[in-house]
């Protein structure tokens, strides 16, 4: 049986900002220092990749300069949590019955086909 480890996508190069007030679970409206980069149907990162309380929500709008409006939260999250824009939600992998290769995706792009393969 193989293997296949895909690591967190790197944000470091992203759009990214920071809450300024906390927001408990359920909340929606997102207070940060700049929303400039963030529209509606972006996905965001709310907390750092890899933290137990980090989440994956989608963006319903950013029309104002401090605020960017997601989906409902499931985690409380304080005060200068890191908020980053990510391209995608979802990497999909198939494998091949009659070769050794895999396939993958990112949403919204391109499929990807190699034998293998590092992210």
């Amino acid at each position: 049986m193989s293997r296949i480890t895909i690591a967190n996508p790197d944000l470091s190069t992203t759009q990214r900002t920071k809450l300024t007030a906390s927001i408990a679970k359920t909340g929606t409206a997102l207070a940060v220092q700049n929303s400039t980069g963030f529209v509606a149907d972006d996905y965001v990162v709310v907390g750092n990749m890899g933290n137990e309380t980090t989440e994956l929500r989608k963006v319903a709008s950013a029309a104002n300069i401090n605020l960017i409006t997601v989906d409902a939260l499931v985690m409380d999250h304080p005060v200068n949590t890191l908020v980053s824009k990510i391209d995608y939600n979802q990497i999909k992998v198939y494998s091949s019955a009659t070769q050794p290769t895999y396939y993958f995706e990112f949403a919204d792009r391109l499929p990807v086909h190699t034998s293998s393969f590092t992210l």
